[in-house]
Order: structure tokens, then sequence, then C-alpha cells
């Protein structure tokens, strides 16, 4: 009996070598995926970024910077690779003290709590950004806020927490938090988006305090008109010309 049980907690053995081969395998290629991820962050400029492809996430600012003036560039380069910044990933410069930040034009999303807990009074998103994440503004100092067409989601109190007045969309109407993106502004009275954008039908917003509709203007920038010359002076041109064509006339 003795000599059956040995041979039966042999084959329990043999049977688990492989499984736990299998899972030292596993684990060491986690070790290293990680590892690479790790070793693929870089810093440029002053700021923090994380790689995937061709593209980058800005991450923060590198170690020692404090600077409250933050500008996202449109690319990175690193090791002789150039990569396009195409996001600014989640709580990246929160609670920093910005006072200004300009966002690169090859920005597409802003990651949850991306900005979130600064000093900004004003900021231009550019008309690559698609997403704007949870709480990406959340408790700055922002009065006003143009949003792009480009803009096709904007999460839940996106702009919670400012000073806004007013806000303009210029595109359609999207998959956007009504209740909470601009909660805590009880001053924000005209919300405003351009006539004939898909979806709209007058959407309301929640400042906090009150349901604000919001009402179509016209987008349509009327080109100025060229002044017409007086008839005295085109007429004072066309004689020049006149003499000047009969005086090449004679010499020739």
């Amino acid at each position: 009996r003795d000599v059956e049980r040995s041979r039966g907690l042999g084959d329990v053995y043999k049977r688990q070598a492989p499984q736990r081969g299998v899972l030292a395998s596993f684990a060491l290629l986690t070790i290293s995926m990680m590892s690479s991820a790790q070793a693929l962050a870089f810093d440029a400029d002053g700021l923090s970024y994380s790689p995937t492809g061709a593209n980058a996430e800005v991450t923060g600012r590198a170690v020692g910077n404090t600077s409250t003036v933050i500008i996202i560039p449109d690319i990175v380069s690193n090791s002789g690779t150039t990569y396009s910044v195409t996001s600014i990933g989640a709580s990246a410069f929160e609670d920093d003290l910005l006072t200004s930040v300009t966002i690169g034009d090859n920005v597409e999303s802003l990651g949850e709590k991306a900005l979130k807990g600064n000093s900004l009074a004003s900021v231009v998103i550019p008309g690559s950004v698609m997403t704007l994440g949870e709480k990406a503004f959340e408790k700055n100092m922002l009065t006003s806020v143009d949003i792009p067409p480009s803009v096709t989601t904007i999460e839940l109190n996106a702009f919670d927490d400012n000073k806004l007045t007013r806000a303009a969309f210029k595109g359609s109407y999207g998959t956007f938090d009504n209740d909470t993106m601009f909660d805590v502004n009880p001053d924000l009275s005209a919300i405003t988006y351009c006539a004939g954008a898909a979806g709209w039908s007058e959407q309301p917003f929640f400042n906090g305090a009150n349901s604000i509709k919001s009402t179509p203007i016209n987008c349509l920038s009327s080109a100025t008109p060229v002044p017409a010359a007086p008839l005295w002076l085109l007429g004072i041109m066309a004689g020049l010309l006149s003499l000047v064509g009969m005086r090449k006339l004679r010499k020739a």
C-alpha cells in the first residue's frame, strides 16, 4: 500500500509539474511585459510620456518640473523616434496649480481628471479633441468655453465647479452628460449651439441650481464686403490706362 501511495503521489507531482511550468512562464511573461512598458516611458522638455505605437500620451510633468504654465506639443521625439501626442492621461496635471495650458493640435482625448484642480481661467480646446473625460476640467476658474465640432463625448462633471458664464457648442450634439458637465457653475446663463447642427433641439443643461435651455445662434461668418470705388475714381483710372496705352502705341 505504501508503494502504491508513493506511486500515486508521484503521478500527482508529474501532473502538477507542467502546470507549475506554465504558471511560471506566464508570470515571467507578465513581469517582462510590465518591465517593457515601464522602459518605454520617457521624459522630454519637462513632461513625461507613455508611448503606444506611433502615438504618445502625456502623463504629467517630469520630475523636477514645477512650472504652472504647460505647453503640450503636437509631436515629441525620443531616441530617434517621433511620436504624435494624441492624449492627456488620467490625472496627468491634477492639482498642479496650473495657470495656463496650451493643448497641442494632435490631442484627441483628455482623460479622467486630466486638468482637475488648477487655476485655469481660460483654455482653447483644439479641433482635434474628440473626448473630454470625467472631471477633465473640474475645479478650475474657467469663465467661458467653446466646444469645437470635433468633440463627440463629454463625460460626467467635465466642467464642474468653475466660474462659467457662457458655453458655446460649435458642432452636433453628441454623447454629453447634460446633468453634470456644468454642475456648480451658478453664473452660467448662456449655452448656445450652431443653428442647423444635428441633434440639438434646445437640449437642456443643469448648472447646479437651474436648468438652462441651449439656444441656436448663427455660426456662419459673413465676409466683409469690399467697398465699391466711386464712379469718378473709376473714370480717372480708365483715362490713365488709355493714355498709357496710346503712348505705347506711339512708341511702337
